[in-house]
């Protein structure tokens, strides 16, 4: 689990975008229906590492008493804690496509999704700059809107974008 602090960057953007909401302190997916879908997005069966799926196994629980067992007996009568060269190897390859393939799809797509709200808030503020707050000169609206924008933080854009376009309880 991933401990939930609303002025982490990258959480506080997956919170804002749907992908995950903060449940007793503690960063969760928001819907199991969301969850599955970034998991098909990002694994694919046949994209796992061969030699990774062979040495650990398919599953969670699997690779986990896998690695602990490697250990286990890879360390036993040793002056440390150590993995077999086999499990250290394919936990490597394995290390390496999670980030390439998972963790860097990931953050593209939170990437994204916060650049198509700042576009959503910047045309909403140009069509309507009567809803710009005051100080903004309202007679450029395009020039008033980047001001107000490139002034938000990420936590108020984020609130602004939500006020604006989440429909409200009883308003649907």
């Amino acid at each position: 689990s991933i401990a939930f602090h609303p002025d982490e960057p990258v959480l506080n953007l997956a919170a804002m975008l749907g992908f995950i909401k903060e449940q007793n302190g503690v960063a969760v997916l928001a819907n199991r229906i969301f969850e599955m879908r970034l998991y098909n997005l990002f694994l694919a069966e046949e994209e796992l590492p061969k030699e990774a799926v062979r040495v650990f196994g398919r599953d969670t629980s699997k690779r986990i008493n896998t690695a602990i067992n490697d250990i286990v007996k890879a360390s036993e009568g040793q002056p440390f804690v150590k993995m077999s060269e086999e499990k250290e190897g394919a936990l490597r390859e394995l290390r390496a496509f999670m980030f390439n393939r998972v963790y860097e799809r990931a953050n593209k797509l939170i990437q994204d999704n916060a650049k198509r709200m700042i576009e959503t808030l910047y045309f909403y503020f140009t069509s309507h700059a009567e809803a710009l707050p005051p100080p903004y000169d309202k007679t450029d609206a395009a020039r008033a809107a980047c001001d107000y924008l490139s002034s938000a933080t990420d936590h108020y854009a984020i609130s602004l974008f939500r006020s604006l376009f989440e429909p409200r309880e009883g308003a649907v």
